[in-house]
């Protein structure tokens, strides 16, 4: 098996070396390769084949805005798959597809609510199409004297400078 991080992040080098170490402990060889932004963006987003693909990336993902639609339509649903989209690992799941197509005609947030929730059990446990490693946490430090800040759990590094002010 083989896992590509890119050479520019330390964070996904160390998560690939602590996936390399706990699936040795249960007998399996995973290969750690390092590649370049460049080629590591191409392989995810082209349109080589799954089998000639690696088989995990250690990847994030930001969305767009804040909707459950938009973390799981690019990556999970099928047509987004190589230069369509954001499904770098070629899943593919038809009743996932259908899911987030109802979803999306959905204006009721709990319905919709629910077809998500549907979703998020196929992804993770009857069907994963991934392995979660973490979700890292965000930290920001300013000094008593600013104010207006305020933490955007969506867009992590952005600041509403025109809402903040010094005393």
């Amino acid at each position: 098996m083989t896992l590509w991080y890119q050479a520019e992040d330390p964070v996904t080098y160390a998560a690939a070396q602590v996936m390399q170490a706990q699936l040795s402990q249960i007998g399996i060889n995973l290969k750690i390769e390092q590649h370049d932004g460049n080629s590591f963006i191409s392989m995810y987003y082209g349109n080589t084949p799954p089998a000639q693909r690696p088989n995990f990336f250690v990847w994030y993902w930001y969305p767009d805005y804040n909707d459950p639609g938009d973390w799981l339509y690019p990556q999970y649903y099928s047509k987004q798959a190589g230069s369509a989209g954001s499904n770098g690992g070629f899943y593919h799941n038809a009743q996932v597809d259908k899911l987030l197509d109802r979803a999306a005609l959905l204006a009721d947030a709990k319905q919709r609510l629910a077809l998500y929730n549907q979703i998020q059990r196929t992804l993770t446990l009857d069907d994963p199409a991934a392995v979660f490693l973490a979700d890292l946490p965000e930290s920001v430090v300013y000094r008593t004297s600013v104010h207006g800040y305020y933490l955007n759990p969506v867009y992590t590094q952005s600041f509403a400078f025109y809402q903040m002010w010094k005393s």
